[in-house]
């Protein structure tokens, strides 16, 4: 990262480096901008020393550190890639310099930067540039996220892509910093250009998903019970949803109270009215249902069962609902279900 690249490459120590990075102003962010170094100009022969004789280019800063010129297209052997100017980095075998810009991120966005570089003014194949991106508007080590190198592989002096560097964004401010990476003592009678700097959101932050519930199966009725109030005077409502293979039909429901003793009371009227009927093992061949015949649809049937009734722990009842053409009909097909038990 960049205390220890940094001690590697310049002539300074890495307390120089500390004390720079702290006494260094913040700039404030803003999109990432003049990434072609066009802005402010400085005429069509110009070559100047940044920080020392001119500020770095807008929207960036530079370190002391090093050998930095901003200059125009064709001042040293070599056109700018884009536009008029652009900055070059190690002359006069001064190495460790660094250009940065501190701009605008969305936090979990993900980035890509690219760039493009030259040698200029002679050819030195250890000259090595070094791309990295912070958190925030500091270069502290603690805040790298991502970084990389780009060697000259060619002696050439022509341009050509430095070798990108995708990043995920940790906040809302980001710093992205060019470091003249070539080792203290290289690069000796050449430098190196950089020119034409993008960066560029490819890929929005992902959104926390919702759990869904899985859909249920509306061939399948279902029974559900609720409670209100105390267990002496407890109110229960049940709550039927009817087999969509049963939509349209006419059909009888059946509230049913089982006690501990094996008791069937069947719920024949409104309020707490009940009557026995028999016995689980000697039922009627069609209890009867509850009065009023109902169709068979999509919507939830509710169904007031008790009121203000005691219901308490010892009593031991089971409430069952159902529904069907007849009493054999929902026992056949298993159209009921246990709403209510309270322990014996």
């Amino acid at each position: 990262m960049w205390n220890t690249l940094y001690r590697r490459t310049a002539s300074v120590g890495l307390s120089g480096l500390v004390a720079l990075l702290v006494t260094t102003p913040s700039a404030q962010a803003a999109p990432f901008s003049n990434g072609s170094f066009e802005s402010p100009g400085c005429g069509a022969t110009c070559r100047l020393q940044i920080p020392n004789s001119t500020p770095a280019p807008t929207g960036w800063q530079a370190t002391t550190e090093g050998f930095q010129i901003y200059q125009a297209t064709r001042t040293d052997n070599i056109e700018a890639q884009d536009g008029q100017y652009y900055v070059s980095f190690g002359h006069s075998g001064m190495t460790g310099g660094v250009v940065y810009q501190t701009f605008d991120t969305e936090a979990g966005a993900t980035y890509e930067v690219e760039y493009y570089v030259s040698q200029q003014q002679g050819t030195g194949l250890d000259q090595v540039v070094g791309v990295w991106v912070y958190d925030k508007a500091e270069l502290k080590q603690a805040d790298f996220i991502q970084g990389t190198t780009t060697p000259f592989g060619s002696s050439a002096n022509v341009w050509a892509a430095g070798n990108k560097v995708t990043f995920v964004a940790r906040s809302g401010q980001s710093t992205l910093a060019f470091q003249d990476n070539t080792p203290s003592g290289g690069g000796t009678g050449a430098n190196w250009a950089l020119d034409n700097v993008r960066v560029t959101k490819i890929k929005s932050p992902t959104s926390p998903t919702t759990p869904t519930s899985p859909a249920l199966d509306p061939t399948i009725a279902r029974f559900v019970g609720q409670t209100t109030g105390v267990p002496d005077k407890l109110t229960l409502t049940g709550r039927m949803d009817f087999s969509s293979t049963d939509y349209g039909k006419s059909v009888k429901v059946w509230v049913l109270l089982v006690l501990p003793n094996g008791s069937v009371l069947s719920k024949v009227g409104d309020g707490n009215q009940w009557h026995f009927f028999g016995n689980v093992f000697a039922l009627p061949p069609d209890l009867p249902s509850l009065p009023t015949s109902v169709t068979a649809s999509s919507n939830t049937l509710t169904l007031p069962i008790l009121s203000d009734a005691f219901l308490n722990k010892g009593v031991g009842a089971r409430v069952f609902i159902g529904y069907g053409v007849d009493f054999p009909d929902m026992l056949g097909k298993g159209h009921f279900g246990e709403i209510h038990h309270t322990a014996w």
